[in-house]
């Protein structure tokens, strides 16, 4: 990917939509004065000791087949690290505040390659994948979708769709083919050595990519992931989108929330 086309792409978005709800939202890219609001919104959906039972039950509301949820977040100076990094490229959907100040409500943030895919372990022969997808992937022209988050309140109520679209027709724009991300399966959890098995497949995102058009092209090792007491076993699906059919799907989808 070419830096200078990524940055001209994304210069001037400042895109507004209705929710569901009858909220107006602004998608934009983001700022250092999001970051608080970025920070905030990661906390939001962080997974920690106290609704770790809440997201391994398959039937609670917040269960993470219904909700998804982060096993890691970014500290503000992180998030500030990659905001100014050439690779990584923020967009987030704010309620305009009347004082200045916008509440940010969702985030979906992308790095312009693809090196956290480097050891993942391909479901497909490379001569099964598309030779579309093996001429963009070999000369940079493929991205990662590192993570998407919606506030929990907002979620269901149209506030994904418009911060996928504007990312991934601005990313489009600047040359890139097609788009990589994983989605996470928890398939077990030890504690005092003892293991239960799970599976608890974040739905939610498997949902919202397949309407994409995401295939799945293999697995990516995860790390055990602590969380109080008990270590947390996860699986990870990696899918490919192809951007041009993406935009097309998302545009149809996001008419329906009246841009203003």
């Amino acid at each position: 990917m070419v830096i200078e086309k990524v940055k001209s792409s994304f210069s001037s978005i400042n895109k507004r939509y209705v929710m569901k709800n009858g909220t107006e939202i602004l998608v934009r890219k983001a700022c250092e004065d999001d970051i608080p609001g970025i920070a905030r919104l990661f906390e939001a959906v962080r997974i920690m000791p106290f609704n770790l039972d809440a997201k391994l039950s398959s039937e609670h509301e917040d269960s993470f087949i219904n909700r998804g949820g982060f096993f890691e977040i970014l500290e503000e100076k992180d998030i500030l690290r990659l905001l100014n990094n050439d690779e990584y490229v923020f967009l987030v959907s704010v309620i305009p505040g009347k004082d200045g100040k916008d509440e940010v409500n969702s985030c979906l943030y992308c790095s312009l390659n693809t090196d956290c895919f480097s050891n993942m372990k391909w479901s497909l022969d490379k001569r099964e994948l598309s030779g579309s997808f093996i001429c963009a992937f070999n000369t940079g022209r493929v991205c990662t979708a590192v993570e998407h988050a919606v506030v929990p309140v907002v979620q269901n109520r149209g506030a994904a769709y418009p911060v996928v679209y504007e990312m991934y027709s601005r990313l489009m724009e600047a040359g890139a083919l097609f788009i990589m991300l994983q989605i996470y399966t928890v398939t077990g959890v030890f504690l005092n050595e003892k293991y239960q098995p799970l599976y608890l497949p974040n739905k939610r995102s498997i949902i919202l990519n397949e309407r994409l058009g995401a295939s799945i092209a293999g697995s990516n090792d995860i790390p055990l992931k602590k969380i109080g007491e008990r270590e947390i076993e996860i699986k990870s699906q990696v899918y490919i989108i192809e951007l041009k059919e993406a935009v097309k799907r998302l545009f149809n989808n996001i008419e329906s929330y009246r841009r203003v």
